[in-house]
Formats: structure tokens, C-alpha cells, sequence
């Protein structure tokens, strides 16, 4: 994504607030293709998963607000693989959309978030509250969703099946998407994002003391998925043993074109 500062992207300040226009959503939509195309093509320039300083973010965050365009390409770039991973297998073809519809989020709520909180803590907030929207709007008609006990493939949503490489990718994948939504987030914070403690617990809305449970109940669950579907307790085993290692290929796969798969779990 490039930008000069002269250009704004349409973004306005009235009386305090960030106004982003219908323009802004385009220069992201196109951002967003560009480094996809790049990641694609050049796995190796994808960010590592590790916390960016918080006080860098913001600065480019309030820049971005004020009209640099190029504060704003550094952001989304730094910020992009993550958010597309965490959407990805779960709304598949809709993750591009819901990456912009955080950002622009990101942007015109900014005065609302507290300052103590990392900024990775603040954009999947965001990103949290955009995906169980979108998954209001896309569940089986006349469902009545409950998170904490539905999941990706009881709500009929349609994550394409072509992200691993390998069958016991696969197999973590279909597991993961058998959890109940609420508890496939919490892993995926966890192990793909490496969000912990009181970031977790500010993402999931939960009191700090909650979260060492609820990660818990997640990784038991897991175990039980991964035993109906693996053919031998030690192929379960490897899995549980290396999630973090998964974690990160997998991360890492979601950035390949789809190929038009059939969605996993039917």
C-alpha cells in the first residue's frame, strides 16, 4: 500500500471524531488485495507474530486519523496476516471484508479504548465483535446463535478446506471448527496470536481470573474432537503436544489462494 501525505483517503475530523468515507473503504479494499498478492507470493515478508511496541501503534493510528495515509499502510501491513488468519478459518472468503471493516472500526473508535491496553489488544476487540456479527447475519436461517455452544460447522458457515498442507493440519483444522465458536476463538487467540492473560481477557470480555479456565475447557474439547477424527491416540498426542508449532503453519498456509476446496466438516 502506498500514499503520499497530500492525499488523505477522505478522512475528515469533526468536532473531535474520525469521519471515514466511502474512499477510505476502497484504498483498504485495494490495500488489502495488494498485500495479500505480496504475502502470496513472498511468504517470508509476513510479520512474526510477536507484540509490536504499543506506543508505535497508536502514534501510527493517530497519525492515520489525522490524514497520513502512510502511517495507515504501515499499520494495516504490520497488523494484516494476523487479523486475515483469525477471520479466515472461520468466514472464509469474507476475511479480506472483515479485515477492512476492523480497521475502519479501529479508526473511528479510537477515543473510546483506553490507553493502557495494547494496541494488538484493541484490534481484536474490534475483531472479536466484528466476527460474531458476521456471524448473526451468515448462520442458518432461524438459528439462534449462542457462541459457547455452536460451532463453525453447526452454524453452517463455510470456511473453505484448503488451508493445511498435510493430514494432521487437516484434521487440527476440522477439530478446531468442530469447538464451539466461543472456544475456537479463545485457542486461536492463544496459540495463533500468542494473546494471553490480561489481553485475553480483555479481547473475550471475561475477568482476568477466568481465562486460565476457559483456555483449559478449550484444550480438553480439542483433545475430545481430535480423538474422533485421528486413527490412533498417539496421532492425538503429536497434536496436543505441538499446537504451538501447528499454530504457526497453519497461520502461515492461510495466506494461499483458495482453490475452490469444499468446506470442511460436511
Amino acid at each position: 500500500m502506498t500514499g503520499s501525505e497530500d492525499d488523505l483517503g477522505g478522512l475528515e475530523l469533526r468536532d473531535g471524531a474520525t469521519r471515514v468515507r466511502a474512499r477510505d473503504t476502497a484504498w483498504l479494499a485495494e490495500g488489502a488485495r495488494l498485500l495479500l498478492a505480496d504475502l502470496r507470493a513472498h511468504p517470508a515478508h509476513a510479520r512474526p507474530v510477536v507484540p509490536s511496541d504499543p506506543m508505535d501503534d497508536f502514534e501510527l493510528l493517530d497519525a492515520w486519523r489525522a490524514g497520513s495515509r502512510e502511517a495507515g499502510s504501515e499499520l494495516f501491513e504490520r497488523h494484516f496476516p494476523g487479523l486475515f488468519w483469525f477471520f479466515r478459518n472461520k468466514a472464509g472468503e469474507s476475511a479480506e471484508d472483515l479485515v477492512q471493516q476492523t480497521f475502519l472500526s479501529v479508526v473511528e473508535s479510537r477515543d473510546r479504548f483506553r490507553k493502557d491496553a495494547s494496541f494488538r489488544t484493541y484490534l481484536f476487540t474490534v475483531a472479536r465483535s466484528k466476527l460474531y456479527d458476521f456471524v448473526d447475519r451468515h448462520a442458518r436461517r432461524g438459528d439462534a446463535v449462542d457462541i459457547d455452544a455452536m460451532s463453525v460447522q453447526d452454524l453452517g458457515l463455510s470456511p473453505t478446506a484448503d488451508l493445511a498442507n498435510g493430514e494432521q493440519q487437516r484434521i487440527l483444522l476440522h477439530a478446531l471448527r468442530r469447538l464451539p465458536l466461543g472456544l475456537q476463538v479463545v485457542l486461536e487467540l492463544y496459540y495463533f496470536e500468542r494473546i494471553r492473560g490480561a489481553e485475553m481477557a480483555e479481547v473475550l470480555g471475561i475477568p482476568h481470573g477466568t481465562v486460565r479456565s476457559r483456555v483449559r475447557r478449550a484444550l480438553e474439547q480439542l483433545r475430545e474432537r481430535l480423538a474422533e477424527l485421528e486413527q490412533s491416540p498417539e496421532g492425538v498426542e503429536t497434536t496436543m503436544s505441538n499446537l504451538d508449532d501447528w499454530a504457526q503453519l497453519l497461520r502461515k498456509a492461510a495466506l494461499r489462494p483458495t482453490d475452490g476446496g469444499s468446506p470442511v466438516g460436511t
